[in-house]
């Protein structure tokens, strides 16, 4: 049979070197490798024959490590808006997904439990010398803008001040609160008009 006849010949005359080598694999969750399986746990004893340049078998290794996706929850509170870990912004309370790379490098799925709370309103109207926050069911702070300091007894949602000046007021509503632009109170020329000839 002269196929016998190679094939004896070639195991007498050929010099054939079987090798061996290691796949060293990181993988998130799993991992289908030559061998045609779906490996879900690390794996160091898997082996798949192939052949060599040589034409000899070469014998690969798995060394595989495998590293899961990592869960967690958190729970958030967030004036109007909220930014979640993967950027995306959410305007609405609700149950929210989000997923990031973990310190592995794989999946990190976190459940988000999350409440928006609305940002009061800042606006105020001006009477005279009498400032109106119109936000109702709120807390107040009235403000000096001309010192940036709050103005120390004036909580109420009215506030007059008593000299010329510029004046703002912080409303808050829970743990959420915004600042009111600034309004010009002018006395000048008020006294003279109150004076008795």
């Amino acid at each position: 049979d002269p196929q016998t006849s190679f094939s004896t010949d070639c195991n007498n005359a050929c010099s054939c070197t079987p090798t061996s080598s290691t796949d060293i694999i990181t993988a998130c969750d799993s991992l289908t490798w030559l061998d045609g399986n779906n490996y879900t746990a690390s794996n160091n004893t898997a082996t798949y024959t192939t052949i060599n340049a040589e034409g000899c078998d070469s014998t690969i290794t798995l060394d595989l490590t495998i590293t899961p996706q990592s869960t967690s929850s958190i729970i958030e509170t967030a004036c109007s808006f909220y930014t979640a870990p993967d950027d995306e912004v959410y305007t609405s309370t609700g149950n929210y997904t989000a997923i990031i790379d973990n310190a592995a490098g794989c999946d990190s799925v976190i459940s988000i439990d999350l409440t928006i709370n609305p940002t009061p309103s800042g606006a105020v109207t001006q009477n005279g010398a009498t400032l109106t926050a119109t936000q109702t069911g709120a807390t107040y702070e009235w403000l000096d803008c001309d010192n940036e300091s709050i103005i120390v007894g004036e909580i109420n949602q009215s506030f007059t001040p008593t000299v010329t000046g510029s004046y703002a007021v912080i409303v808050t509503i829970g743990d959420c609160f915004k600042k009111s632009d600034c309004f010009l109170v002018d006395f000048t020329g008020i006294g003279e008009l109150n004076n008795t000839p």
